[in-house]
């Protein structure tokens, strides 16, 4: 069900070409509300939930996971935007704007999965 919402409501902001009128791209975005609602009382009722829905009735866990989503849509949105600035601005096709952003997203995955720890100074000791 997760999923089916995702696939749903990206899909309904794919296609920029058209005018925002009624087309099925704009019914399966409509779609992905419903089917998240549908999600959320699923998991409430559920004995075993992925995430226990109690965790965001504490402001700390809601606000780092508020925190935690706003920072990933700014770092992914970037990498859009600077993909859309390389076909639109440079004239790359979109292929070529792919490879051309694949250091970022390597440097990215590189820096999460391989954290240096600290060799010297004061943060070695703790």
């Amino acid at each position: 069900m997760s999923a089916a919402r995702a696939i749903a409501t990206v899909s309904g902001h794919v296609p920029a070409d058209r005018p925002p009128a009624f087309t099925p791209h704009a019914a399966r975005g409509a779609v992905g509300l419903p089917l998240l609602a549908a999600f959320v009382a699923w998991e409430r009722r559920a004995p075993a939930p992925m995430l226990p829905p109690a965790f965001f009735a504490r402001r700390e866990f809601s606000v780092a996971s508020l925190a935690c989503v706003l920072a990933y849509f700014g770092l992914f949105g970037s990498l859009f935007e600077i993909g859309q600035l390389l076909q639109t601005g440079r004239g790359a096709t979109p292929v070529e704007a792919g490879l051309e952003l694949l250091p970022i997203a390597r440097r990215w995955c590189w820096w999460r999965r391989w954290p240096a720890p600290p060799r010297r100074g004061w943060a070695r000791g703790r």
